[in-house]
């Protein structure tokens, strides 16, 4: 759904403040077209928001398995470096 507004009103008003009605209905229809093609709706917002949250839940799912694959690598390390260590 796109946004709706009076655009009889708005011609009448832009009469009324001194510009032709050619002008008036012009520049209203041009805006009419711009909005009705290129603003985002609510639920075009909503779907958006939706998606941006599924994609972080799923960066923050990689960002813990990446914690835990350090930690098991540095484990490793550590004990390796204790066995080098202790073993001379």
């Amino acid at each position: 759904m796109s946004m709706v507004f009076d655009t009889h009103k708005l011609i009448e008003q832009l009469i009324k403040g001194g510009m032709s009605k050619e002008a008036a209905e012009t520049v209203i229809y041009g805006i009419d077209e711009a909005v009705k093609n290129n603003a985002a709706t609510k639920t075009d917002l909503q779907q958006v928001e939706s998606n941006l949250l599924h994609e972080i839940t799923e960066i923050k799912s990689d960002i813990g398995w990446i914690k835990r694959a350090f930690f098991v690598v540095g484990v490793a390390v550590t004990v390796a470096a204790l066995k080098y260590i202790f073993a001379a």
